[in-house]
């Protein structure tokens, strides 16, 4: 009978075991990834491209808003390269940071901060959902966070303000990525150790591409932090993408 099985599953076609394939949750398609050399080929042509899945939770409980976010965003096909987490105040950075990476491993970097307003794909409705200040439009769904609206405004404000989160994960054939933390000195004015940062992304990349200079840097910086200042110390090093 296994014979039987065995030999009917090795008789699907390429086109109908990536249709398979590409239905099926992250860590089923892992499993599936390692049945066979020609499964392990065609599961590597399901992901053959950069991929970004993101989902938002607005549950008030961190708990479960990370669960439902890390469902959502590994309910298809992916390999998690790196995840960004945006969260509401209310909401404990390492509790958060601790429940993703539980999930993901620690081999995958995490970055979490917080956020006055986030925007994603709900993860139980799969609609989308903004919150913050302004809406883009009327077809999406508005919840406003850290305002203080006067009485008679025609609000309906959400008992679970500045609570929620909204998870990126991030697979990006070719490259490598990691997180590597920008230090601050511990002496007045703390100025940050922009030398020592250079240094540690270059050995990184060294150390995975043999060249010092990486594709680009992410930076994300919390309040107060002085990211124009960094920009110009660092030059021309390389692109960099700021979020502060």
């Amino acid at each position: 009978m296994e014979r039987g099985t065995r030999d009917g599953i090795e008789l699907l076609s390429e086109d109908v075991l990536h249709n398979i394939l590409s239905r099926l949750p992250a860590l089923s398609y892992a499993s599936a990834a390692c049945v066979s050399r020609s499964w392990r080929r065609v599961a590597a042509a399901v992901l053959s491209r950069p991929k970004l899945a993101s989902a938002i939770s607005l549950n008030p409980s961190c708990k479960d808003a990370v669960e439902e976010v890390l469902d959502s965003v590994l309910s298809r096909p992916i390999r998690p390269h790196f995840a960004i987490a945006c969260v509401g105040i209310k909401f404990s950075l390492e509790r958060t940071q601790k429940l993703i990476t539980k999930k993901l491993g620690s081999a995958t970097p995490v970055i979490t901060s917080f956020a006055s307003g986030i925007i994603g794909g709900d993860a139980m409705s799969e609609e989308f959902t903004i919150t913050g200040s302004d809406a883009i439009s009327e077809e999406f769904t508005e919840v406003n966070w850290g305002f203080d609206f006067e009485d008679g405004d025609d609000f309906d404000l959400p008992t679970n303000r500045d609570q929620g989160i909204v998870l990126i994960v991030g697979f990006m054939p070719g490259l490598k990525v990691d997180a590597i933390p920008l230090l601050r000195g511990s002496e007045e004015p703390c100025t940050p150790l922009i030398d020592k940062f250079v240094m540690d992304v270059r050995d990184y990349s060294a150390a995975v591409s043999g060249c010092t200079s990486p594709t680009g840097i992410v930076m994300f910086g919390g309040t107060g932090a002085d990211l124009e200042y960094v920009l110009e110390e660092m030059g021309g090093y390389c692109s960099i993408l700021c979020f502060g």
